[in-house]
């Protein structure tokens, strides 16, 4: 039965179906029978089956839409099924049917369906609407209106730390860590909406915000549990240590709103400076009015920066081409090819790993974000074209980690002893947004 229905989900040998860690045997046996290979998500905690969070990560973070396919990015393997597994009386979620939305310059949106809406017209034509009117399920909002929003909002929790008089420098700091927490937690670096929480709890009791927000730091600092969660370590150097500042009633107010924006929709490239006259008065008539787009920015970047590497790269994939062709249709040993055509790739990659870009302005970081995420972009082709010829292996063991804050120099007007809060801003900002794009690239 499992054969027939990979069969009619029409996995093919070479494709490769998910499925859960705590299974029996049948279900791989019959993934790998087909020629299809298994790849194991954990179960979840409480009920045993499949995780869908560990399956939504996983689509999100490690698969790459081609061509109409759904393919793993480490393998290079199309990902055409699903296999869920009821596991001793605790059945699978199949309730419902969640809808991720992925339009160019328009918000991400999740919609549920649940089976008890398909008996309703209006749920029976949201499931039409998936295969016949996608366009539905678009939202008009763009990431440049909602960045504008979070921006606003931003600028009244930095008016009530002015208020109550605390060090630009230190609330500078401050709202910059609570904006890493906001991103980390809808890009599900963070888990189950831990900074959200926290800031909802204290909405009822003001004095528990400080304590719990410091432990989080703290655990963020170093990696570790916080009460019955896991928590990465954040490097960066952003949270060195566990300074937090106190906010009242009000300033929970501000920021229980602010956590309810989808911050894995802000645009970073546009939220830096926004996000930098929100801190500074003299700026803040600017508010959401005149930044350098992103748009202006690539006028620049791609020109400069990019178009002579990505000459660089067509020539190189060519050569790669022909040597994969060469070692198709080669005799006896390939040893001399594989290392020709594994030279050629690593090295073009370790090439754009060890690039510094430098920024001679005393802006928001934003030239240096957006080089980050072209280059990262450019060595995700190279990685994939690795995978292609069938040498994915080689992007976990031999090529570099591709990019690091040490990469994206910023070169300030002013000592950074003296610095403003402006400057501030840049240097503690951008290690973060390198390492929140890390994950999700």
């Amino acid at each position: 039965a499992l054969h027939i229905a990979l069969l009619l989900a029409g996995v093919r040998p070479g494709d490769e179906v998910l499925v859960p860690t705590l299974t029996f045997i049948a279900p791989a046996y019959a993934v790998r029978y087909v020629g299809a290979h298994p790849v194991f998500l954990d179960a979840d905690p409480l009920y045993w089956q499949l995780d869908p969070s560990a399956l939504a990560t996983f689509l999100d973070d490690s698969c790459d839409a081609e061509s109409g396919r759904l393919v793993n990015r480490s393998s290079g393997r199309p990902v055409t099924a699903v296999l869920p597994v009821n596991v001793l009386g605790h059945p699978c979620d199949m309730d419902r049917i969640v809808v991720h939305t992925n339009f160019t310059n328009s918000v991400k949106q999740v919609r549920i369906i649940t089976l008890d809406d398909l008996l309703k017209p209006d749920g029976l034509n949201t499931l039409r609407a998936i295969f016949e009117q996608p366009d539905f399920f678009k939202s008009d909002l763009t990431p440049e209106q909602v960045t504008r929003e979070a921006a606003m909002k931003f600028a009244g929790l930095a008016d009530q730390l002015r208020a109550y008089g605390a060090d630009p420098q230190a609330a500078a700091h401050f709202l910059i860590r609570i904006l890493f927490c906001l991103f980390a937690e809808d890009v599900r670096l963070l888990p189950n909406q831990i900074f959200s929480r926290i800031v909802e709890h204290a909405r009822q009791k003001p004095a528990t915000f400080w304590p719990a927000v410091k432990l989080l730091f703290g655990a963020m600092a170093q990696g570790g549990p916080f009460g019955v969660d896991e928590i990465p370590h954040i490097d960066g150097h952003l949270f060195d240590d566990d300074a937090v500042l106190e906010l009242d009633g009000n300033g929970l107010d501000i920021l229980a709103k602010v956590a309810t924006l989808d911050w894995s929709n802000i645009e970073p490239s546009i939220f830096g400076t926004l996000f930098v006259r929100s801190l500074d008065p003299a700026l803040r008539a600017q508010l959401g009015a005149q930044y350098t787009s992103k748009e202006d920015i690539t006028l620049i970047v791609e020109p400069v920066l990019m178009a002579p590497l990505r000459r660089k790269w067509a020539t190189i994939k060519q050569q790669a081409l022909d040597l994969a062709a060469q070692r198709k249709v080669a005799t006896g040993k390939k040893t001399k090819l594989d290392k020709q055509l594994r030279d050629l790739l690593i090295g073009f990659a370790t090439e754009l790993a060890t690039i510094s870009v430098l920024d001679p302005a005393c802006g928001s970081g934003n030239f240096l974000y957006i080089s980050l995420t072209l280059l990262l972009e450019l060595w995700k082709e190279v990685s994939n074209l690795l995978a292609e010829l069938g040498n994915w292996k080689e992007i976990i063991i031999r090529v570099p980690n591709p990019f690091s804050p040490r990469e994206t120099t910023k070169i300030a007007k002013e000592d950074f002893s003296l610095c403003s809060v402006r400057s501030f801003v840049v240097n503690k900002r951008l290690p973060a947004m390198v390492h929140l794009y890390h994950r999700t690239l």
